[in-house]
């Protein structure tokens, strides 16, 4: 009990002045709720409705409170008071229990200023009335924004039951306030009797706000505490994320994923708490106080695999190898002799990766086919001293997106892409965007979008946005299968996951947790950038020998060697300023059209930059597919300069570009149908190497430009390259290590078409790559044939007059820029001239 003499003080302060409150008040449970009300069925019951809006002035709070009945506001019943706090005592140690004294007073409606900083809040309450107490019940709600208030009056004081919706309420409040005077501190035995009604999950919210304060002391929310907010949240792991660390892969612990509850261990000198949505209680521990083990909860047992606090000292910043060991000594403790009897509890396996990380990999994976529970995929946590550098690589059968689902309106059906599927409905998904995102990916709402959200709570700063990730704009489709119940899934949230086989998308579950926050204006599904890196996981999913790949055969990058570093920059600089010349006079003759290009073999995008400024939507087309979701997640990142704005639409096609014509035509089809702009930079010479493969190359080129159009690529030249090694191969050495090398790998004295070379390229980490040799002239009098105009040929070193970092070349440098070549040319959109 609090100080007694604090109390009576308190009482005596209440007993003898008007207009003061003194109220016991904590946070209950639905289920205490329900508890508390069958246990009072037979007193008389209140029933209120209200939306009480408060503003703070110093320390009083000016409350307007405006009454409802079943939704429906009272007009006659409106009041203003001015409330004040004058003294708080906590009741006791072992709840969160207040006894307040309040004064409240009445005043005039202009003392009412509604600001900024008014908070509103919802209140449905139950009023338990005694002969000298009221026991109020109060599912509460609270919003700083006014906007959202109409959906929350709707969804708060719609015919249902509250304590059965626990998304639509922020808590439930229970308060005993005292009625009748005088008061004696005998009175307050009552506080102990309702409290004794309550189960032990008002216990859990008590333990879980005292473990808040333990893990996050400068935590401020009103929302309830939950392991979720409490502890580490590992990201899904990416193959470009992958790629980022692979370095340090080693440095990276791994253990399974189980498919059971998060929880937490919390040992103090009373009981042993396990914590996930319920709790289980133990007898304390001798040998453990303030300590905190986290873990997942399968069935009974709980698998520990991280200790964040020790007898009362953070350990989360140390090692992940110091964490563990002192983890395993202290549940090898718990378990000695018997002195943890009866805590279902052990360390879970774990192991890092090291130097051998196909083995241990492999070697995990057989140990997990022999667990006693399911698992949904594996965890690496780093071993680092960041407690929050860690990676769930899940099985691709439990990736999932959440998506807004809105029924398509009738009048679109059977109109492409759409169609008609038999015993379907057609549905349309959505996820969540903030302006700036929409903005800078250029999307365009789809058709008909204010009419499907007609009547709806839809912000300006973040709104739904059909699901058009850069691979697919037409993936936000979903024919839902018409069963005999029907039910409609209009303007609400569910779960999906695809079926890649069959490429279509199947509901796991309804997101009923997420309805107020969709009434509201907060959630339309997850965050677009959020599903489009999932979708990533759909079409290129990781795997756990993904590990061990990207370390051996190094297929997401190549480390950079600093003796090219001048070149490469130097060789940007040229394909930059090409580029720069062909749009300039496309923006001549286009001067205000929205312009699209396609940048033909992208590669992971490098050339984004010279692109994102001039044109309002770009398809990159290459057959890698980790290139390509590279490329995804340069378009994901938020842009360095905030004063760059940046707005175009990134579209990706994964194809082989020696397909034939029509057949890419067919899948450019569904993201652009023609182009002002298409570059082939670095690429050309693998889509030209015979005579069918040029007139294929300039049959879809000039089918996809529009007239008026420019084409530009860039290559080795050919002739060039030809002359140089005519007479015997060409090397430059920087000492003994070997630099710059081109060997002949044919016999012809002349140039002609398909001869290929060895070439070492400062990207090949030592290595030479066969390339086919590009004979610029047969591959222009083509383009010409087919009504280009007469192409201007740039070689590289032609760009140096201007370059800033010339001094940073040295002559071999030089020389090897000037094998390179940029060509552009216009479309003039003439029939082909048979020569």
């Amino acid at each position: 009990m609090a100080n007694t003499d604090n109390v009576s003080r308190m009482i005596d302060t209440f007993n003898s002045k008007q207009n003061l409150e003194f109220e016991a008040r904590t946070i209950i449970s639905a289920e205490n709720f329900e508890r508390l009300a069958k246990q009072y069925a037979d007193e008389t019951i209140k029933i209120t409705q209200s939306l009480n809006s408060i503003t703070k002035i110093d320390a009083n709070s000016i409350i307007e409170t405006r009454y409802f009945m079943d939704g429906k506001q009272l007009a006659d019943k409106q009041t203003y008071t001015i409330k004040s706090k004058l003294q708080q005592i906590n009741k006791s140690a072992s709840r969160d229990c207040k006894m307040v004294l309040s004064s409240e007073t009445m005043c005039e409606k202009e003392r009412f200023i509604e600001n900024n900083n008014t908070m509103y809040r919802f209140k449905w309450r139950y009023t338990i009335v005694l002969d000298d107490w009221n026991i109020d019940i109060t599912f509460v709600k609270e919003e700083k924004s006014k906007a959202k208030l109409k959906d929350i009056k709707t969804l708060m004081f719609r015919k249902s039951k509250l304590e059965e919706k626990p998304e639509v309420y922020d808590r439930i409040e229970l308060e005993l306030e005292r009625v009748t005077k005088p008061m004696t501190v005998a009175d307050l035995d009552i506080i102990d009797k309702v409290f004794n009604l309550l189960d032990d999950r008002d216990e859990h919210d008590t333990i879980m706000k005292e473990l808040s304060n333990i893990l996050m002391p400068d935590r401020k929310s009103y929302k309830p505490v939950t392991i979720k907010n409490l502890t580490n949240q590992s990201r899904d792991l990416t193959k470009n994320k992958l790629s980022e660390i692979r370095e340090t892969l080693g440095e990276y612990y791994i253990t399974d994923k189980a498919d059971g509850e998060h929880a937490l261990v919390y040992f103090s000198s009373v009981r042993v708490n396990f914590l996930t949505s319920k709790m289980l209680d133990f007898p304390a521990i001798n040998l453990l106080n303030n300590t905190v083990i986290e873990g997942e909860l399968v069935e009974k047992n709980l698998y520990a695999f991280d200790i964040l606090i020790h007898e009362g000292k953070d350990l989360r910043n140390n090692t992940l190898t110091e964490r563990y060991d002192v983890l395993k000594s202290v549940i090898k403790s718990i378990n000695k002799d018997k002195v943890g009897a009866g805590l279902p509890i052990e360390v879970k396996h774990m192991v890092k990766l090291g130097d051998k990380i196909e083995k241990v990999a492999t070697d995990y994976a057989q140990y997990v086919k022999k667990l006693p529970y399911e698992t949904d995929g594996y965890i690496l946590t780093h071993d680092g001293g960041y407690y929050d550098m860690c990676y769930k690589l899940k099985y691709l059968s439990h990736t999932s997106i959440d998506f807004l689902v809105m029924k398509a309106p009738k009048n679109i059906i059977g109109i492409e892409p759409y169609g008609v599927k038999k015993n379907h409905e057609l549905y349309f998904l959505f996820v969540g965007i903030g302006y700036g995102d929409f903005m800078r990916f250029n999307i365009t709402k789809i058709a008909n979008y204010n009419m499907i959200f007609s009547g709806k709570n839809i912000q300006n700063d973040y709104f739904p946005i059909q699901f058009c990730p850069s691979s697919d704009p037409y993936a936000y489709i979903y024919w839902h299968p018409i069963t005999a119940d029907n039910k409609n899934l209009d303007f609400t949230v569910h779960e999906f996951i695809r079926d890649v086989e069959k490429n279509e998308w199947k509901i796991l579950r309804a997101r009923e947790d997420r309805m107020l926050d969709l009434a509201a204006g907060n959630y339309y599904g997850n965050n677009y950038s959020i599903a489009e890196n999932v979708w990533q996981s759909f079409t290129n999913p990781i795997e756990l020998a993904d590990l061990y790949r990207a370390v051996d055969e190094g297929y997401f990058k190549i480390n950079d060697n600093p003796i090219y570093s001048a070149v490469r920059r130097f060789n940007n600089y040229a394909k930059g300023m090409i580029m720069k010349e062909g749009i300039a006079r496309l923006k001549k003759r286009f001067p205000h059209e929205k312009l699209i290009a396609i940048d033909l073999g992208a590669g992971k995008g490098q050339d984004i930059g010279k692109l994102i400024h001039s044109f309002d939507h770009t398809l990159f087309m290459d057959n890698s597919t980790s290139a390509l979701q590279e490329l995804i997640s340069r378009k994901l990142e938020k842009p360095k300069y905030k004063s760059l704005p940046t707005k175009m639409m990134f579209s990706v096609l994964e194809v082989d570009l020696n397909r034939d014509y029509k057949e890419i035509l067919g899948l450019t089809s569904r993201f652009v149908k023609k182009a002002h702009f298409i570059i082939c930079n670095l690429a050309i010479h693998y889509l030209i190497n015979t005579s069918e493969g040029i007139e294929n190359f300039v049959r879809l080129i000039s089918e996809l430009l529009y007239p008026g159009g420019i084409f530009i690529y860039t290559a080795f030249n050919g002739e060039t390259i030809f002359n140089l090694i005519k007479s015997e191969n060409w090397e430059v050495r920087n000492g003994d290590r070997l630099k710059y090398s081109i060997r002949k790998k044919y016999r012809d004295s002349q140039l002609g078409i398909g001869q290929k070379v060895d070439v070492l390229l400062p990207f090949s980490n030592g290595e030479h790559y066969e390339e086919p040799l590009v004979n610029h002239k047969i591959v222009n009098s083509k383009f010409e044939q087919y009504g280009f105009g007469k192409p201007s040929v740039i070689n590289f070193d032609a760009c140096l007059d201007n370059y800033k970092d010339r001094i940073d070349l040295y002559p071999d440098d030089i020389k090897f820029a000037s094998l390179y070549m940029g060509v552009i040319m216009s479309f003039n959109g003439n029939e082909p001239t048979k020569k």
